[in-house]
């Protein structure tokens, strides 16, 4: 009887299923929303930031103004 290495001592009948690969275009696609989305929480922070320092910027009271 020879050792199957991939089954790590289970018995053949008891291997577990293999999950199948996503295909090209869906990894391709998941990944370009994946970067899309980080960017765009990127571009939100850096507005947010530039507002909110221009405001302190300005002379007076942002609050007055």
């Amino acid at each position: 009887m020879t050792a199957d290495v991939s089954t790590h001592g289970a018995p053949p009948g008891l291997r577990p299923a293999a999950r199948p690969k996503a295909p090209l275009g869906h990894r391709i696609y998941h990944s370009f929303v994946l970067r899309r989305l980080l960017r765009s929480i990127f571009v939100i922070w850096v507005v947010a930031s530039g507002v909110f320092l221009m405001v302190r910027l300005l002379p007076g009271n942002p609050v007055d103004v």
